[in-house]
C-alpha cells in the first residue's frame, strides 16, 4: 500500500508540472493517517538534539563564570542535562522491556521530562551555594540536602502522583502517556540524588584543587595574579553567588518586597487582580468545547490534508454514516425479520436520522418475493421453495446482486448450503451537525440503549438465536472519536479533582497546616483556571494532547508555589531561633533572593524545553507548548508574587506547632544544626559585605 502511495503522489507532482492540465489526483487510503501519523513522529525526531543543543546552552550559561577554575559548566551545566538524559533512557527501556506500548503521544514526553528534571538541580545547586563555603564539601552537601530535600521530595511525590492518577483513563494511548511519565519522573529523582550529587562533589573538589572547568586535568598556574589558595578563591566566588542585591532578579525582588512594605494597599490591589483574571479565564473555559480534528496529528504537509481540502472544495458535505449489522439470529424466521424492522424504524426515529435507508435488502427482499408470489402458485414445488432458495432467486436479479452481494453475509459449505449468517445495511446520519459533539455523543449513546434493548428482547423469545453477543448493532469509524468525546469531560473533571485531592493530601502530610493548605489549594485552582482561559482564548478544544497536556501540569503548577511556601516557613523556623524575629516581609525577601533565584531558572528551564514542539511538523503539539508555557508562567507568577503578597497581607508567622518540617523541640541535635546554620549566615553576610572593599 505505501508503494502504492508513493507511485500515485509521484504522478500527482508530474501532473503538477505540466503547464495546463485538467486533471488532479489526491490520495487516501484506509492506513493513510496511521502511517502519516507514525511519519509525522519521525519528522519530530531531529527536534529532539535541537532542544539538548538548546538545554546544554542554558545550563552551561547558568553554570558559567568566568574564572574558568570557579566556572561549572562541564560537570553542572552539561553533566545537570546528562541526568535528565540517562534517567530519560532508563526509564524508556525499562518500559520497553515490560512492553508499554509506545504512541506518538509519548513522543512529546522527553520535551517536557527534562524540562521537569533540571529544576531539582537548580535547586540543589541553589541550596549548596547558600551554604558555608568555609566548611568541607560533603558537610555543605548535607546542609543543601537538609535545606531543600523536603520540597524535593514532596514536588517530586505530587508530580508521580498526578500522573499516576492518569493511569485510570480509560483512553489506551493516554494510558500510556501517563505510565511513561511518571516513571521518568520518579527515576529522575533518584538521579537528581544520587549521579548529580556526585557530580557535584567532583566539581566542587576540582574548585578546590584549582583545575579548569573543561580541562580539568590541568591546574591553574601557581603564577597566578591572586595570591589566594585555590579553596579561598572557590570561597570567595559562592560568597560572591549568594550576596543578596547583586543582581538584576535581587534588585527586582528588593523593590517588590519593598513595595509591599511601603503601600498596603498594593496588595489588595494585587490579590484583587490575580482573583479577577482567574475569575474571567475561569468564564472562558466553561465555553471550550470537546473537539478533534484527526488531520492536526499527521505533518503539515501531508497529502491526508490536500485530500480533505479537495474534499471539502469539490464536493458537498457528506453526512456521516453508519453501518446495521445483523448477526447470529435465524434469518428466515418471520419474528426475526419483523425485529428487523422494527429495529431499523427505531434507529431511523432518532432526531438524527431523518430518512429512511434507501437499499434496504430485506425491504427489496419481501417486495420481490410477493411480486412473484401469484406466479410461483401455478408451480406445484412453491410450497416446498425454502429461504435460501428464495435468496438465490432474489440474488440471481442482476440490479439486486450489485446492490447486496456485498451486504449479504452467507455459509456455502455443503452442509450449510447457504444459510444466511450475516447482513448489514447503511444508514445516512444526515441530521449530526459535524462541529456538535453533543449531538454525536447524543447519537452514539442511543444507538446503544437500542442495540441492547433488543438484545433483551431477542433473548426473551422462543427463537433459535444465539445472544451471548448483541445481534442487532451498529458500527461506524466516527464511533472512534465519539467515544473519546463521551468520556473526554468525564476523564478530564475526574482526573482532575483526583490530583487536586492527592496534591492537596500530600501537601498536608508534609506541612500541617490549615493556612498552608487554602494557600497552596487556592493557587493551585487559579493556576488551572487561568490556563483554561488561556486555552479558550488561544482557539484551543478539549482534545486527546490537550487533555494529557493539562492533567500532566496538575502536578507541575504546584511545584514552584510549593516550593517558595517551603521556604519561606523554613525561614521562620529560622527566625523563631532568632531574639529578634524580623517582618513578614523580610522572610519573604529573604526567601524569594534564594529560592526564587532557583524557581525563576527552573521555569526558564521548563519553557526552552519544549520550545522545539512550537516547531513540530504535527500542528496540535504547538498547543502543548502553549499550554506548558501558560502552566509555568502562571505558576511562577503565583509564586513569585500573589503568594509572597498573601503572606504579607495576613502576617503569617510560624508557630509552635509540630510538622514534618518543625519537629525539632527535643531534638538537640537538630537544634544545633539550626544553630550553626544561623550562625553560618551571620559569617557569610559579613565576609560578603567586606568583601566589596577586597
Amino acid at each position: 500500500e505505501k508503494i502504492a502511495i508513493k507511485k500515485l503522489l509521484d504522478f500527482r507532482t508530474e501532473l503538477g508540472l505540466e503547464a495546463v492540465s485538467p486533471f488532479h489526483i489526491e490520495v487516501l487510503s484506509l492506513d493513510s493517517y496511521t502511517n502519516e501519523t507514525e511519519r509525522a513522529v519521525f519528522n519530530d525526531l531531529p527536534l529532539i538534539p535541537v532542544m539538548l543543543v538548546i538545554m546544554f546552552a542554558f545550563s552551561c550559561l547558568v553554570y558559567y563564570r568566568k574564572d574558568q577554575v570557579q566556572s561549572s559548566c562541564l560537570f553542572l551545566g552539561i553533566g545537570g542535562v546528562l541526568t535528565v538524559v540517562f534517567s530519560l533512557l532508563t526509564s524508556f527501556g525499562l518500559l520497553f522491556f515490560i512492553g508499554v506500548p509506545f504512541s506518538s503521544l509519548t513522543a512529546s514526553t522527553p520535551f517536557i521530562i527534562l524540562g521537569i528534571g533540571l529544576d531539582d538541580s537548580f535547586i540543589i545547586t541553589g541550596a549548596y551555594q547558600r551554604t558555608d563555603p568555609s566548611d568541607h564539601i560533603a558537610s555543605r552537601i548535607q546542609h543543601s540536602i537538609h535545606d531543600c530535600g523536603v520540597s524535593i521530595i514532596l514536588t517530586t511525590l505530587t508530580t508521580v502522583t498526578a500522573f499516576a492518577l492518569g493511569t485510570m483513563s480509560n483512553v489506551p494511548a493516554m494510558k500510556h502517556f501517563y505510565i511513561y511519565a511518571a516513571t521518568c519522573v520518579f527515576i529522575d529523582f533518584i538521579y537528581q540524588v544520587s549521579f548529580f550529587i556526585s557530580l557535584l562533589y567532583m566539581n566542587e573538589k576540582r574548585k578546590a584543587e584549582g583545575r579548569y572547568d573543561w580541562l580539568f586535568c590541568l591546574k591553574q598556574n601557581s603564577t597566578s595574579t591572586s595570591n589566594a589558595s585555590p579553596r579561598d578563591e572557590a570561597i570567595m566566588s559562592d560568597l560572591e553567588t549568594i550576596m543578596p542585591g547583586e543582581g538584576i532578579g535581587h534588585k527586582l525582588l528588593r523593590w517588590y518586597c519593598n513595595l509591599l512594605e511601603q503601600y498596603t494597599f498594593i496588595r489588595a490591589v494585587i490579590i484583587l487582580a490575580f482573583i479577577i483574571f482567574a475569575s474571567v479565564s475561569a468564564y472562558g473555559g466553561s465555553k471550550l468545547r470537546v473537539a478533534f480534528d484527526v488531520t492536526s496529528l499527521v505533518p503539515s504537509k501531508s497529502y491526508i490534508k490536500s485530500f480533505v481540502m479537495a474534499l471539502e472544495s469539490y464536493s458537498e458535505q457528506d453526512a456521516y454514516t453508519c453501518t446495521v449489522f445483523f448477526r447470529d439470529v435465524n434469518f428466515s424466521s418471520p419474528v426475526i425479520q419483523s425485529q428487523m424492522h422494527s429495529y431499523v424504524n427505531d434507529l431511523v426515529d432518532l432526531p438524527q436520522i431523518t430518512s429512511y435507508p434507501s437499499n434496504f435488502w430485506l425491504l427489496d427482499f419481501q417486495n420481490y418475493t410477493q411480486a412473484n408470489h401469484a406466479a410461483s402458485q401455478t408451480s406445484s414445488s412453491s410450497n416446498s421453495t425454502s429461504f435460501e432458495e428464495q435468496l438465490d432467486i432474489f440474488l440471481d436479479n442482476d440490479y439486486y446482486r450489485v446492490l447486496y452481494s456485498n451486504v449479504i453475509v452467507r455459509d456455502t459449505t455443503a452442509n450449510k448450503a447457504g444459510a444466511m449468517t450475516a447482513s448489514a445495511v447503511i444508514l445516512s446520519l444526515d441530521n449530526i451537525d459535524v462541529k456538535d459533539v453533543r449531538d454525536q455523543v447524543s447519537f452514539l449513546s442511543s444507538q446503544e440503549e437500542i442495540s441492547r434493548y433488543y438484545q433483551k428482547v431477542l433473548s426473551s423469545l422462543e427463537v433459535d438465536t444465539q445472544m451471548d453477543r448483541m445481534p442487532f448493532f451498529t458500527f461506524s469509524q466516527d464511533y472512534f472519536m465519539w467515544e473519546y468525546y463521551a468520556v473526554a469531560v468525564d476523564e478530564l473533571v475526574l482526573s482532575t479533582v483526583a490530583s487536586v485531592l492527592a496534591v492537596a493530601v500530600i501537601t498536608f502530610l508534609f506541612i500541617p497546616r490549615i493556612s498552608v493548605l487554602c494557600i497552596v489549594m487556592f493557587s493551585v485552582i487559579m493556576i488551572y483556571m487561568d490556563v483554561l482561559g488561556l486555552m479558550y482564548w488561544a482557539g484551543f478544544s478539549i482534545n486527546p494532547v490537550t487533555l494529557i497536556a493539562i492533567l500532566m501540569s496538575i502536578g507541575l503548577m504546584v511545584d514552584y508555589v510549593l516550593h517558595v511556601v517551603m521556604r519561606c516557613f523554613e525561614y521562620h523556623k529560622y527566625n523563631n531561633h532568632q531574639e529578634d524575629p524580623p517582618k513578614t516581609h523580610v522572610d519573604i525577601y529573604d526567601c524569594l533572593s534564594t529560592m526564587g533565584i532557583s524557581v525563576m531558572i527552573g521555569g526558564a528551564s521548563t519553557v526552552l524545553s519544549t520550545v522545539p514542539l512550537a516547531f513540530s511538523t504535527s500542528e496540535i503539539f504547538f498547543s502543548v507548548f502553549v499550554i506548558f508555557f501558560g502552566f509555568v508562567m502562571f505558576s511562577l507568577l503565583h509564586g513569585l508574587i500573589f503568594v509572597p503578597t498573601i503572606l504579607a497581607s495576613f502576617n503569617f508567622h510560624y508557630d509552635d506547632t509540630k510538622t514534618a518540617m518543625n519537629d525539632t523541640e527535643d531534638d538537640p541535635a537538630q537544634e544545633a544544626v539550626i544553630e550553626e546554620d544561623l550562625n553560618n549566615r551571620e559569617m557569610i553576610m559579613t565576609a560578603a559585605s567586606e568583601g566589596g572593599e577586597k
